[in-house]
């Protein structure tokens, strides 16, 4: 199990000792997401400090460091959300406080860009489909949008929440979004969309 910390370490813990086995070091801030690449055989970190970082999971060695595109020079845009891509052991989908997600490879090129038709909308959380072919961000003017994760496409946009929304999830096996709020409301939406 992979946990990230306020302590800008990211740790791997085993399951059954429930100890910590290795630690990563290098990030500069808060490790606010983390998962395993498709094939486990790296791990991925997204940080407070706007980077993206790539890692051995056996040596915790650092394979990449990169800013998602959108990420000033003045200000760093926290990266929120990771998420791999099903069966795709190369590419990534990056998601942080800006108008656009993005896929990008483990070496941070842009391989697709997922921009709101609101350029003042900033997303708050995003979530991936389990087949990976819809992207789900949850907006801070209070819309989930709909992405085709092939093509790039907005596909829908739907107002869900009257306060900021907090996350949201998908499903693992079901076309069942959730959303929740600031304001306490948690609501679930079904998804036509695979």
């Amino acid at each position: 199990m992979l946990s990230g910390g306020f302590d800008a370490l990211l740790r791997l813990h085993g399951l059954k000792s429930g100890k910590a086995l290795r630690e990563f070091r290098g990030h500069d801030s808060f490790v606010d997401c983390c998962a395993f690449s498709a094939s486990g055989a790296q791990v991925l970190s997204g940080s407070s400090d706007g980077s993206v970082k790539i890692w051995d999971a056996r040596t915790a060695a650092c394979l990449h460091s990169f800013r998602p595109p959108g990420s000033g020079e003045l200000m760093d845009v926290g990266v929120h959300t990771i998420a791999t891509v099903p069966g795709d052991d190369e590419r990534i989908i990056v998601c942080g406080r800006a108008a656009t997600a993005h896929m990008l490879t483990l070496d941070g090129k842009v391989a697709q860009a997922y921009a709101s038709d609101n350029p003042s909308c900033c997303f708050a959380a995003c979530a991936l489909s389990p087949q990976g072919t819809w992207l789900y961000c949850a907006g801070d003017d209070h819309k989930l949008y709909c992405f085709s994760v092939a093509a790039g496409t907005l596909n829908h946009t739907l107002p869900v929440h009257e306060r900021d929304i907090v996350g949201l999830a998908h499903h693992p096996h079901r076309n069942l979004l959730a959303t929740y709020a600031r304001d306490g409301t948690l609501k679930l939406w079904r998804s036509s969309k695979k």
